[in-house]
């Protein structure tokens, strides 16, 4: 358990910097006493071994205190967002208890508590150790619920037990080679199941794990002297995008990315501006990471990681041999067992021990793994056969703009056309034409739509939901008549 790790290191290095929050430290020996507060506080509410806590809190510390406090108390934890919410969710129907600031309609939960001021001072005045030990929960019972919605849309819930917490936590501390000296800067919310594991992951090797709110990530890196990072590719853009020209590099910081293929190109601006480590990584919330890339030294295949085995097979299903594309399957010690609640998606995609992910992709050999990208976003203009994710990468890195995406649409005669987003571009309209269809220039498939959308439809891991991107973009008005 994570507070075994929290009370060792408060016990042999109480002074040691476990956590800083906006500039300010929090010792092991504070965050100790912090947890002991927490754990008793959840105890007054009812929460006790097997229950399940929804916590939504904006403050990303204060919120990970409760689901390290409910993990101490041997229950199932959920992070959601009040912004996501529009109506009755089965997650916080199912919840035993629901933490958040507002309080949701009372139909839409079983029991609600509300976290306001009065009650944070009154957890402040517990004691600082708890009377009662941490509550031993078995291999198989539910340690967290994540969320994945594929290119859906619809909210899909994951039992991850303390069994695949303990080898993905494993994993990863093994790769990024997590050690006290280790100083992680989290920029996702909690509800990214891959930003609550690789915190708790450098909590428990005794590193330092840093939240920033009031600084630009590259402020933070240079002011808190980050090592390790993790930024998916539009956010490691973004920042790239707004480094002054006299920004010094770190001496040395790792930036691991993830959500989307990174680009070589990409991946060369942040090795020569801000990172001295690149690395890309393949996985998913059902299996966890599955491989590795280092774009600067390996463009196109990255290698599986030890403790999983990937096939790809064909549409019978059938292990293809290598060098052949087809849908890749997985299956490793980290693997959830299905979708709560959901027997069909379960039955579809989960079999015979293996996780069947929606991406296309060849085995070079048996750990070289190319990633093709969604098998069923792959844009299939006449014959030329494109991954959206890397056509978006390269509108980013060539058009100045909050976010792009790509999809196709069918015309008049049912031909699938090309239709390339932007949010919040900055230029002009015909500019923004004539630099998008540049990008086309040398690939005879026929047209191309450029559309603006005030956002591009994003999912809680911040995957692009196609369908409503499809849809967003059908609405909108090209911005000129389509370009040969």
């Amino acid at each position: 358990m994570t507070v075994d790790y929290v009370d060792f290191h408060a016990a042999e290095r109480p002074r040691a910097t476990a956590i800083i929050v906006n500039g300010h430290a929090v010792t092991f020996a504070q965050l100790a006493a912090d947890l002991a507060k927490f754990s008793q506080a959840l105890r007054r509410l009812g929460v006790a071994p097997g229950s399940t806590v929804a916590v939504e809190y904006p403050d990303v510390f204060t919120h990970w205190l409760l689901l390290l406090a409910a993990e101490r108390l041997g229950a199932c934890s959920l992070s959601w967002l009040a912004e996501e919410v529009r109506g009755p969710m089965p997650f916080l129907a199912s919840a035993d208890l629901v933490l958040s600031q507002q309080t949701p309609p009372a139909e839409w939960t079983r029991r609600h508590h509300a976290v306001t001021d009065d009650w944070m001072r009154a957890v402040a005045a517990l004691p600082e150790t708890d009377p009662e030990p941490p509550a031993r929960s078995a291999p198989e019972q539910p340690l967290r619920l994540l969320r994945s919605s594929g290119t859906t849309g619809v909210p899909l819930q994951i039992s991850i037990t303390r069994r695949l917490h303990e080898a993905r936590i494993a994993s990863w501390s093994w790769l990024a080679g997590l050690s006290r000296r280790t100083r992680l800067l989290v920029t996702l919310p909690f509800t990214v199941g891959g930003s609550h594991s690789s915190a708790t992951a450098v909590l428990r090797a005794g590193g330092t794990v840093v939240f920033e709110s009031g600084l630009r990530i590259y402020q933070t890196l240079a002011a808190r002297a980050i090592g390790l990072a993790i930024l998916p590719p539009i956010q490691l853009k973004r920042t790239l995008d707004m480094l002054p020209a006299d920004f010094a590099r770190p001496a040395e910081l790792s930036v691991f990315s993830f959500g989307a293929p990174l680009a070589k190109s990409l991946a060369e601006r942040a090795r020569a501006r801000l990172a001295t480590e690149v690395v890309d990584l393949y996985g998913s919330n059902e299996a966890g990471f599955i491989s590795v890339r280092r774009p600067l030294q390996h463009e196109g295949a990255g290698f599986v990681l030890p403790g999983n085995e990937v096939e790809i097979i064909d549409g019978d299903g059938r292990a293809l041999p290598f060098g052949r594309a087809g849908r890749i399957r997985v299956r490793n010690e980290g693997l959830a067992s299905g979708y709560v609640g959901d027997p069909e998606t379960t039955q579809r995609v989960f079999r015979d021990g293996w996780f069947y992910l929606s991406d296309a992709g060849i085995l070079h050999g048996p750990r070289s793994l190319q990633v093709l990208g969604r098998a069923d976003e792959v844009i299939n203009i006449g014959w030329v056969k494109l991954a959206p994710e890397t056509i978006e990468t390269q509108v980013l890195l060539q058009i100045p703009a909050g976010d792009a995406a790509v999809c196709s649409l069918p015309n008049r005669d049912g031909i699938e056309e090309v239709c390339v987003a932007v949010a919040a571009p900055r230029m002009a309209d015909r500019e923004l034409v004539e630099r998008v269809t540049a990008l086309f220039a040398g690939l005879q498939f026929g047209r191309v739509h450029v559309v603006r959308l005030e956002r591009i439809p994003r999912d809680g891991d911040g995957r692009i939901v196609r369908q409503a991107l499809r849809d967003a973009v059908a609405a909108a008005t090209p911005l000129s008549p389509p370009q040969q």
